[in-house]
């Protein structure tokens, strides 16, 4: 078939129809498959620029861990370094499954260990673990977690286990502890939340060589809030995401006060009292006036919190305060204005946050820590009560 791109906008994954056999999952939950046989790093692109997708078969992560565990990682394929780059790029995981996923079957080319059955074999296992299928496309981040929650190690996996015999062999380092010790170290510094790797420093950095996630440092993240809250100052209006604002109720009804460590919004909050003519405008994802100094925010300027898939749950809440708003992305409003009418359309978190996550469970990219409650937060409750003598909302 003849090579083609589609394009689509930025808050989508790009589909290349030659990838062989890329499976996209975007933003609206919609699949779109390719066919080919080229696996390789592949070039996307999106009206923000070039975005380089990764597809890989399954066990080539796994080797990627053992790697760090045998303190090998010169060994990694430039698949791994370019996930290691960014591993919120995309990443599409393949595997010779046959039958009604053979539209996205590699072939042999890559098997290693052992026979075409074991190999397919090992990919299937891997997939089973993690509760993917075959040719899905997401954030490197979101796979990586799956991986190493799932699976502790890879007994069964990559060795043959009660099935070893002269046709089944599996590989040599199976049962050499690497892959566990590379487990074990890719924990240690991953982020997992906004509230993770508060301490790491510059110092911790030497130590983080290996890790395929390396967290931002206390001394960056001091930086940037240093450099977010004076621009936030000097701004003609605020860029804030819309769901945040809710965040920065909790937050005061929880008591917290500048100086904050992971936001800038009891700083913004703080600042708008005391500033009757500040403006806020809508921003359409995480604003680095905002989110400057959180553990969650990548060198892109994106947010990663909750194991890397906390883009889905928080656009769905932004575009849910957006409709109670009656507003869109780009408006610019006088800033105590918009929480007096935040105050009075929204009388609880669970409206916007609490059915978020119903009915799912980690991992599901739909898991959200803020997402399972049906009776608004209370922390929400007092924040507003008390933002309300603030701004003169009788409720």
């Amino acid at each position: 078939m003849k090579k083609k791109i589609t394009e689509i906008s930025r808050r989508r994954f790009i589909s290349n129809s030659a990838c062989g056999g890329l499976a996209t999952l975007g933003a609206t939950g919609m699949l779109t498959s390719c066919m080919g046989t080229d696996n390789e790093i592949k070039k996307e692109v999106s009206d923000q620029g070039v975005i380089k997708s990764v597809v890989i078969r399954p066990y080539q992560l796994l080797c990627a861990v053992c790697n760090i565990g045998e303190d090998n990682t010169a060994a990694d394929s430039e698949k791994i370094k370019a996930i290691r780059q960014n591993p919120d790029r995309p990443v599409t995981l393949v595997c010779n499954a046959g039958d009604i996923f053979a539209y996205q079957d590699p072939g042999p080319a890559e098997d290693m260990h052992g026979s075409f059955e074991f190999n397919r074999k090992r990919d299937l296992e891997i997939l089973q673990r993690i509760d993917l299928p075959p040719g899905i496309t997401l954030p490197g981040r979101i796979i990586l977690h799956r991986i190493w929650d799932s699976i502790e190690s890879v007994k069964g996996i990559c060795d043959c286990g009660e099935m070893a015999s002269e046709s089944c062999k599996g590989c040599p380092k199976a049962n050499s502890g690497f892959y566990e010790k590379g487990r074990e170290i890719s924990l240690l510094y991953a982020v997992p939340g906004w509230n993770s790797q508060l301490d790491f420093t510059e110092a911790d950095l030497q130590g983080a060589q290996n890790a395929i996630i390396v967290p931002r440092t206390k001394e960056e993240r001091t930086a940037e809030k240093e450099r977010s809250i004076e621009a936030m100052k000097k701004a003609k209006a605020i860029g804030v995401r819309p769901h945040i604002l809710l965040c920065a109720i909790c937050q005061y009804g929880l008591g917290d006060r500048p100086p904050f460590e992971t936001d800038n919004l009891p700083e913004m909050i703080q600042y708008i009292i005391k500033n009757p003519e500040a403006k806020i405008r809508i921003a359409e994802a995480a604003d680095w006036m905002m989110c400057a100094p959180c553990p969650s925010l990548n060198k892109e300027g994106h947010c990663y919190n909750v194991k890397g898939r906390a883009g889905l749950t928080s656009q769905l809440r932004d575009v849910r305060v957006l409709h109670k708003l009656e507003l869109s992305y780009g408006d610019v409003i006088n800033a105590q204005e918009l929480y007096r009418r935040i105050i009075e359309r929204i009388p609880s978190s669970a409206m916007i946050c609490g059915s978020i996550s119903q009915g799912v469970e980690d991992p599901s990219v739909w898991d959200d820590e803020c997402g399972h409650h049906t009776e608004s937060l209370p922390e929400f409750v007092r924040g507003r009560k008390e933002l309300a003598k603030e701004f003169g909302v009788d409720i």
